[in-house]
């Protein structure tokens, strides 16, 4: 939690049980006067969220009943009054739990020599779209460039998480339940990264990173942020349908794809159990290794990854016209191109390491990794 929101907190927890020893020191307008200034000090400096409207509805409860107490006649603890310490006590209790739960973090300050960019491209691929039911659909992507900048930047810094991850997450962790103003409160985040600054005039290594599956492509700010400020140009992969959102530049958003994840799970046991089985057996390294490659194929992890490695080639394909003119030129150094990626993104990027000959470095972040479909395979 925020600093002010801590104190805020605070205040309402305790002075409702103090007030008419706090009254007696100090005259009640006084204290009205210091919540009211705590109130808007808080709402200029931090900015309102949601999270805090238990407390907010608190603090004004506490101003009136200030204003209304009468120090002078004795105290009785009634049954009605319990009644409402018993109500306080519950708004206390969510009052503390939604910020502590749903918090405005700080992102680490990146520690490389440089500012850091970043810019959104719209990439149309001849790739056949299988997770689309139209045969005639080809596959676009969104990618997101980091990049190093040595631009003195005052400006508005990068919202924390575009809209449609933001919405794919909700979907994806509430069915849909929650509102999507429920996470608005990460406008609140302070990120380190400007849109569209200019890049530094110097050449860069250039970096493919893969996602999870399901997951945020741009879930990964913090560290995205600090190696691209350590004088790297990163390419942030969106794969479409298969990351929680995307948004194009008609404003077109498109979501994760559960139907085509249902459907390609139900054929998962029959490449699984074999696998699992020729674990458990007890046979050479290769009786084994032929099963598993046997069962691989066709599994829809294999297809996933085979797919996601075909996006990066795509990419990569682009690099040298995108170095020859415009936003990027002569800023990407193509002899030092490299992926990696998180779970099934690091199994991607293991396998265009396998398959690209102008990539020189992999990294695999927790991926199981997959081989694909094509002949591309570890010998």
């Amino acid at each position: 939690m925020r600093a002010l929101e801590i104190i805020l907190l605070f205040f309402v927890t305790i002075l409702p049980f103090v007030k008419r020893q706090s009254i007696k020191k100090i005259p009640k307008k006084y204290w009205i006067l210091s919540i009211c200034l705590l109130m808007i000090l808080h709402f200029s400096v931090e900015g309102w969220r949601w999270q805090m409207t238990p407390a907010y509805l608190l603090m004004v409860i506490l101003i009136w009943r200030m204003y209304v107490i009468d120090i002078n006649k004795p105290y009785k603890l009634t049954f009605r009054r319990g009644l409402g310490y018993l109500g306080l006590i519950m708004l206390l209790i969510v009052g503390w739990i939604l910020p502590i739960l749903l918090p405005v973090f700080s992102l680490p300050e990146p520690t490389g020599a440089y500012k850091v960019g970043t810019k959104w491209i719209h990439v149309k691929t001849d790739q056949d779209e299988v997770i689309t039911k139209d045969p005639n659909d080809k596959r676009e992507l969104m990618v997101k460039i980091w990049y190093p900048s040595t631009t003195t930047v005052s400006g508005k810094r990068e919202p924390y998480v575009d809209q449609a991850n933001r919405l794919g997450f909700i979907n994806k962790y509430s069915m849909g339940f929650l509102p999507s103003f429920t996470i608005n409160y990460l406008d609140r985040v302070k990120t380190h990264v400007y849109e569209d600054i200019t890049i530094a005039k110097e050449t860069f290594p250039v970096l493919i990173f893969s996602h999870g599956y399901g997951s945020k492509s741009t879930g990964y700010y913090a560290l995205l942020t600090e190696i691209a400020s350590q004088g790297y140009v990163i390419i942030n992969m969106t794969h479409t349908y298969e990351s929680l959102g995307a948004t194009f530049p008609d404003g077109t958003m498109k979501f994760f794809d559960y139907e085509y994840q249902s459907n390609e799970s139900k054929e998962s046991m029959k490449h699984i159990t074999p696998i699992k089985d020729a674990f458990s057996a007890n046979i050479s390294f290769e009786e084994r290794h032929a099963i598993l490659r046997k069962a691989s194929k066709g599994y829809f992890v294999s297809d996933m990854v085979e797919r996601w490695s075909n996006d990066m080639v795509d990419i990569i394909d682009l690099l040298e016209n995108w170095n020859d003119k415009g936003f990027f030129k002569e800023r990407l150094d193509l002899n030092k191109i490299g992926v990696f990626g998180h779970s099934r993104g690091g199994g991607a990027a293991g396998q265009v390491m396998i398959k690209d000959h102008r990539i020189k470095a992999a990294a695999n972040l927790d991926g199981i990794q997959w081989g694909g479909n094509d002949g591309y395979y570890l010998p």
